[in-house]
């Protein structure tokens, strides 16, 4: 019996590691191919990013990368073709900042958003002159 419950200490621990490698940390990618994840996930990270650092959590991503704003434009299009809208940036939001990773809301950022067939909802925080996004996706 003791035995038994040495063993479930250990896997508890190991299950317990693994998913907080998985979930409760950053990884870095020099591109979108490098990302260990099944498509339905890598697919909602426009396919010409660059220098993304990652953040998942089990239900949802958090992704900052540097894309063009016309290779962001032609990927949400893409994507969510009757869906996903752009907003200029509020003048009180300036400043501020987004998510997790610490992305900062500048006189140079848009807001994309974009939803999916299924409800699932994807925010797209873009810096038009130096080209950084945060993108914030939730899905099931």
């Amino acid at each position: 019996m003791k035995i038994f419950g040495s063993f479930l200490l250990i896997v508890a621990f190991l299950v317990g590691f693994v998913l907080f490698s998985i979930y409760g940390s950053s990884t870095h990618h020099e591109t979108r191919e490098s990302i260990w994840w099944g498509e339905r996930g890598k697919n909602l990270i426009p396919p010409t990013a660059v220098d993304l650092t990652l953040q998942q959590d089990f239900l949802d991503h958090d992704v900052l990368y540097t894309i063009s704003d016309s290779d962001l434009h032609r990927f949400l299009k893409q994507q969510f073709p009757k869906s996903f809208e752009r907003e200029e940036v509020n003048a009180a939001d300036l400043g501020k900042r987004v998510g997790s990773l610490g992305w900062e809301m500048t006189d140079q950022s848009v807001v994309y958003t974009a939803y999916a067939q299924n409800g699932t909802a994807h925010y797209f925080y873009h810096d038009l002159k130096s080209g950084q996004t945060y993108q914030v996706s939730a899905y099931w």
